[in-house]
């Protein structure tokens, strides 16, 4: 009798497994993940503010286009009229980045002495970033400006500085 019973018992545990199962339901789901491209920057051209007379002092402003303006008492040389920088941003299609610029850069004067011109407002075109296009590259130019100190030392200055693109 009492293997009957436990006989009946697994029945009945058996009945319930298997009228689980027909009230029982699943799904399947993907999981995916793409890695992008790295992003990279490349120099196109330098940022050049061309010649120019320091006078009393002033600035320079290059803007993103090319053009050149002068504040103070600064004389711009038609001779040597600079230009914007360019950049080239490789990576992942239609992706956007974002762009940063240092504060300022101080640029050196060729002996190496003291006189320094200061490179501040840097501003680019696109502005504050853009778009990767369906080739895998977009072109960044830049400009800025540079601040003259009246009786600027004369001679050639120069710096490097540093421009950073990152994925947004």
């Amino acid at each position: 009798m009492q293997s009957r019973r436990i006989a009946a018992a697994a029945g009945c545990l058996v009945a319930l497994f298997l009228i689980g199962d027909l009230f029982a339901a699943d799904a399947t789901a993907r999981a995916t993940a793409e890695v992008m491209e790295p992003i990279g920057i490349s120099r196109v051209s330098d940022l050049r503010f061309g010649s120019f007379a320091a006078r009393t002092g002033g600035s320079v402003v290059l803007s993103p286009a090319g053009g050149r303006d002068a504040a103070g008492s600064i004389q711009l040389a038609a001779h040597d009229t600079g230009g914007a920088a360019a950049f080239e941003v490789i990576g992942d299609r239609d992706a956007s980045y974002a762009i940063t610029f240092p504060e300022s850069v101080a640029m050196l004067h060729e002996s190496g002495a003291t006189p320094r011109l200061t490179v501040l407002d840097f501003t680019s075109d696109p502005a504050n970033g853009g778009v990767i296009d369906s080739s895998g590259r977009h072109l960044v130019r830049v400009g800025a400006t540079v601040v003259v100190a009246q009786d600027q030392v004369p001679g050639r200055y120069a710096a490097t500085f540093s421009v950073v693109v990152d994925y947004d």
